[in-house]
Order: structure tokens, then sequence, then C-alpha cells
């Protein structure tokens, strides 16, 4: 009995250490780990009330976003802002206030002037990068190269491997289709690659029901209150987007009072509208003027046909127009199997006339640069 006694007391001692070495483990990776995702984003915030107080707001943001770091058990966040001063807003001006605020949370800064007017701003703890914030005056933001070309490639979101595209190396804008099963996917390989991109909003078509433009459609039957419920749960799918184009939509956007309350949500969002011109009727100018809203259109199709020579013809139409005009803006399709290839083929020819690949975002700055 005695003997009973005393193994089921050892039991309970050793059941005791294993708690308490459990405890300890705890206790020794949570305690020794350092957490600075509350100090990282609180110095973003106060980041934000300086470009704030200085009359910046999210129109003059060109690109942002934000990654989770480790180092060990160290755990912080990189934010990265670049943004577009108006006239009245010294680049010298923001950089110093936010210097004067590192310091005061002891905090590295580091402040680089690049040429043509760029200024960036890098807050820095130890080894970790906290913020870095990338100022562009109205004098860099017009030194642009005279001819530009942009490509968006429409209906991405529907395939898991957009790769070929990837590997062209050059900027190509994205319009992806929400609620789509690669959706989430696609826009996360872009965000890391820090590629802007588009929701590929569907919107009625001519011919609706019958030509269905699938379950994230928006359609003129809808009410204010539907569209923007609509809107926004497909916002949801596409995190992170620059802007929004129509995937198909040649009724919707030919409908005058939908197209000013579609680019009214659109604007509220800070975001811009591409108009993909499926119809000759769209009214998504004057609906984007009407609103206040930054508004490019496509003028070239280049892979209505998914054959080389046919694609070919057509990014000489774009090498044409961008050689002519100063610019140009086509839309191929992430599915045609001819589309990379061909561009692939035709970037020494763009390149050797002087014309450069851009996002849709950099046409965005140009527009309302003038």
């Amino acid at each position: 009995m005695k003997k009973n006694t005393n193994t089921g007391f050892i039991r309970i001692a050793f059941a005791a250490l294993l708690v308490l070495f459990g405890a300890l483990v705890c206790l020794f990776w949570y305690g020794v780990s350092e957490n600075y995702l509350t100090a990282s984003a609180e110095l973003n915030g106060n980041v934000t009330d300086i470009l704030i107080s200085n009359g910046l707001t999210d129109r003059n943001i060109t690109e942002q976003y934000q990654k989770e770091r480790r180092a060990g058990t160290t755990v912080w966040i990189e934010h990265f802002r670049k943004l577009k001063l108006p006239a009245k807003v010294k680049a010298v001006v923001v950089a110093e206030q936010i210097r004067a605020l590192a310091a005061k949370n002891q905090l590295n800064v580091a402040i680089t002037a690049a040429d043509g007017g760029e200024t960036t701003v890098s807050v820095t703890k130890g080894n970790m990068l906290f913020l870095k914030v990338t100022l562009i005056s109205p004098a860099a933001a017009k030194v642009k190269k005279a001819k530009r070309a942009a490509i968006v490639i429409d209906d991405a979101g529907t395939m898991s491997d957009i790769s070929a595209f990837l590997d062209l190396g050059v900027p190509l804008t994205f319009a992806i289709l929400p609620a789509e099963h690669f959706s989430r996917k696609t826009a996360s390989t872009l965000s890391a690659r820090h590629m802007p991109y588009l929701m590929h909003l569907p919107l009625e078509p001519e011919g609706y029901p019958k030509v269905n433009p699938g379950k994230a459609a928006l359609l003129t039957g809808m009410n204010s209150a539907d569209l923007k419920k609509k809107f926004e749960a497909n916002l949801a799918t596409v995190p992170g987007i620059s802007g929004v184009s129509n995937h198909m939509g040649s009724r919707f956007s030919a409908d005058a009072n939908k197209m000013k309350a579609l680019l009214g949500l659109v604007k509220e969002k800070g975001l811009f509208y591409f108009d993909s011109y499926t119809t000759p009727k769209s009214a998504a100018r004057a609906a984007a003027r009407a609103v206040g809203l930054v508004e490019l259109e496509n003028e070239i199709f280049l892979d209505n046909e998914d054959s080389p020579d046919y694609i070919r013809a057509q990014l000489d139409r774009l090498f044409k127009r961008a050689g002519r005009r100063g610019t140009a803006i086509a839309i191929g399709h992430v599915h045609k199997k001819h589309l990379a290839a061909a561009i692939r083929e035709n970037m020494p020819r763009f390149k050797n006339a002087g014309i450069e690949f851009v996002y849709l975002t950099d046409l965005v700055d140009r527009k309302e640069n003038k």
C-alpha cells in the first residue's frame, strides 16, 4: 500500500515538473522574443499624421504596401509608401519632420535625394527597416521618357500560373477578376513583386442574360445600395488594387447614371478607372469627369485572334501609336497562348526605339500632372 502511495506521489511530482518545464519554455520563447509589430505600426500611423498635416491624401499615394518580417524570435512590419507631392509641399520639410519623429522614438533615419527630385526617407531600428517613404517632387514627376506603352493583361485570377508573363521582366498591369479561384493568390503574387494591379470588374453586357458576365457582375437593374454591396464584396476578394477596369460591360458602360454611381464608388476608395472600351457608347469618360475621377481608356486589343501573326500586327499598332503620340495602351488576355511570346519577341524593338513599357499607374501619374 505504501509502495502505491509513493508511486502516485512520484507520478504527480513528475507531471508537475513537466508543467513547470512547459511554462518555462513558453516564458522563454515569448518573453525573450521581441515583438515590434506595435512599434512599427505606431510609427507608420504617426507618419500618416505628418503627411496629412502637410495636405497629402490618398490621391497623392502612387504605391503603398507592407510586409511582416521575422528574424529569429524578432518580428516587425516594413511599411512602404511612394507619394507624388504637389508644388506647395517641399520634400525636405516632410523628410525633416519624419526625422524628428524618428529621433524622438530613438530610431535611425537615412534621407537620400536621387537625381531628378526623388527623396527617400528610411527609418530603422538596428537591422530592422520599419518604414520607407519616397517623396516625388513635381519636377521629378515630369521627368518621364517621351514614349511609353502600357499593356494590361485581363482575366487574371482564372489561372494559377502567370509566370509566362512575369518572366518577361517588363512592367505589365494585370487586371484580376474578382471572386475567382485564383483571385487572392494572383493579388498576393503581384503584391509581393510590388506590381500594381487592377480589379477587373464584370459589368452587364449587351445580350445579358444569354451572354453571362459571371456571378460577380454589376447589373443595370441593381439599385445604388445593391451596386455598392456587390462592388465592396468583389473588392474584398482582390485586396491591394490600384484601380478598377471593366470586364465585358457594353450595356452597363453605356448607362450614364450607372457609370456615375460606379465611378463614385471607385473614387471613394481612392482608385482610378480604366475603361476597357468594349463599346463606343461608353459613358465612362463623362462619368469620371462628373465625379472628378482619373480615367484612362484602352486603345488596342492585342489578341482578339490568338495567332502569332495577328498579335504581332497589333503590337505593331501599339508601337506606332506610342511612337507617334508618346503614349499608348493595349489589352491582352492571360489565357492567350501566343501573347507572352509575341511581347518578348517585340521587346528589343520597343527598347531600341526608346519606347518604355510602363505600368498603367505611371500613365495615371502623367495624366494627373498635366
